[in-house]
C-alpha cells in the first residue's frame, strides 16, 4: 500500500512562513511600546522590523516551496518486502526483518505519532503521512507475518 504526505503537514508547512512574519510583527511592536515614547514609532518599526520579518518569512517560505516540491514526489510503500521510501530518484528499502518495535501515540482513539524502531537503535517517524490508521494495520500486519516467518 502506497502513502503520501497528508495534507495537513503540507498546509502547515505553507503556513509557517505566514505566522514567521506575524510573530516578529508583532515582537516588534510590543518592542515598539516596551521603549515607552507613548506613541507608536511607524517609522522605527518599518526601518527594523519589516525587513526583518519580511527576510525571515522569505527564508520559510524558499523552505517550504523546497518541501512541497519534495512532498509531490515523495511516498513510502508497505508491502512483503518492508517499508520502501520513493524520492525523487531514489528508492531506499527498511525490511521487516531490521524493523524491531512499532511506537503508536493515540488521541482520541486515533494514531497520531508512529515511530518504527530498528535493530540498530534506529528510529524512523512515520507521523506526517496520510491515512495513519491503515499505515500502523499495514506495518503491524507485516510485523507480525515477519515474526511468525523468523519463528519469534
Amino acid at each position: 500500500m502506497q502513502f503520501a504526505i497528508s495534507k495537513k503537514t503540507r498546509d502547515r508547512t505553507i503556513l509557517f512562513p505566514l505566522w514567521i512574519i506575524v510573530y516578529i510583527a508583532i515582537i516588534g511592536a510590543l518592542l515598539n511600546f516596551a521603549a515607552g515614547r507613548g506613541e507608536f514609532d511607524w517609522t522605527r518599526f518599518l526601518v527594523v522590523f519589516l525587513p526583518m520579518s519580511i527576510l525571515a518569512g522569505g527564508i520559510k517560505a524558499f523552505e517550504a516551496y523546497n518541501f512541497l516540491k519534495y512532498a509531490q514526489k515523495h511516498h513510502i510503500n508497505i508491502d512483503d518486502k518492508g517499508l520502501t521510501s520513493v524520492e525523487f530518484d531514489t528508492i531506499t528499502l527498511l525490511p521487516w526483518g531490521k524493523v524491531v518495535d512499532i511506537d503508536v501515540r493515540l488521541k482520541s482513539n486515533s494514531p497520531y505519532k508512529v515511530v518504527l524502531h530498528t535493530e540498530s537503535s534506529g528510529k524512523v517517524d512515520l507521523s506526517k503521512y496520510e491515512n495513519l490508521p491503515a499505515l500502523v494495520t499495514e506495518i503491524r500486519m507485516f510485523m507480525e507475518r515477519n515474526s511468525s516467518e523468523r519463528g519469534i
